[in-house]
């Protein structure tokens, strides 16, 4: 989950320096090992895209984490059930 909250904040910094330049203003960006130079409105379309793109990301990845936790909760309580205080499945 921090590789998304990386790579939006960054995409937030980028979307904001955007906002600085003017619309028709031709700009470098880095796409790749390639610079492309484009017009101001398409970058912030771009970077608006990258935007939701990795928010839609993030959002299954943390359906994904949270089904497993409640799985992972389930498997303990049938565990501890089973074993007791014979066992030690806490994180430390």
């Amino acid at each position: 989950m921090t590789k998304f909250n990386e790579t939006l904040q960054q995409l937030d910094d980028a979307n904001t320096e955007l906002e600085l330049c003017d619309d028709e203003e031709i700009i470098q960006v880095q796409y790749g090992d390639c610079f492309f130079h484009i017009k101001t409105n398409q970058a912030k379309e771009y970077v608006e895209q990258q935007q939701q793109k990795i928010k839609v990301q993030a959002d299954k990845q943390s359906n994904v984490m949270n089904d497993q936790d409640k799985k992972m909760k389930k498997l303990k309580a049938v565990l501890y059930a089973k074993f007791g205080n014979q066992i030690n499945l806490e994180e430390d």
